[in-house]
């Protein structure tokens, strides 16, 4: 991702043999429309594996399953949204 801008994203699931740059001045962003996540992770990692009932789950904003040979490189910025995702 080039510098100098923001990129509105949803969930991006990563495959195997990707290097995502993110250039320095660069910020990738998550969305703020949940509609934009097509992942959600189902087990709670701040309650020892397990959710409470009014919990959906989390929604994902970078995935990957089985994948090799990944890298994220740059120095540019991933912004989550912390605990509002």
């Amino acid at each position: 991702m080039p510098a100098g801008k923001t990129y509105l994203s949803g969930t991006i699931i990563i495959k195997s043999n990707v290097e995502m740059q993110v250039e320095r001045g660069a910020v990738l962003q998550a969305s703020p429309d949940l509609k934009d996540y097509t992942v959600q992770f189902v087990v709670g990692a701040l309650s020892a594996g397990a959710l409470q009932p009014n919990q959906a789950g989390a929604n994902m904003l970078i995935t990957s399953e089985r994948a090799e040979n990944v890298a994220f490189t740059g120095g540019g910025t991933i912004d989550g949204e912390g605990v509002s995702l």
